[in-house]
């Protein structure tokens, strides 16, 4: 039990950390600081672990990296529209 709450701690904790940055992207419309590179990375590792999670039928990487692809491709989207 304790193990599957420190799971779902570690995927909220990661989740949220996103959207601070998705927010502030979307209300200044500016992402000159924020680097292409590192969310193509942030996207490809967040693939990679989804598919790790859908391997090990593990529900708490599952929904956590989902989460993640979708903010991630959301802030390039934002960086490739207003950059």
């Amino acid at each position: 039990m304790l193990i599957k709450i420190i799971g779902f701690l570690a995927a909220f904790t990661s989740t949220i950390s996103l959207i601070p940055q998705l927010v502030q992207s979307y209300r200044t419309k500016s992402v000159n600081d924020l680097s292409i590179w590192m969310l193509w990375n942030f996207i490809i590792s967040s693939v990679l672990w989804l598919l790790y999670g859908m391997m090990i039928s593990s529900y708490a990487v599952l929904v956590t990296n989902l989460i993640m692809v979708l903010f991630s491709v959301w802030i390039l989207a934002l960086k490739l529209k207003y950059d």
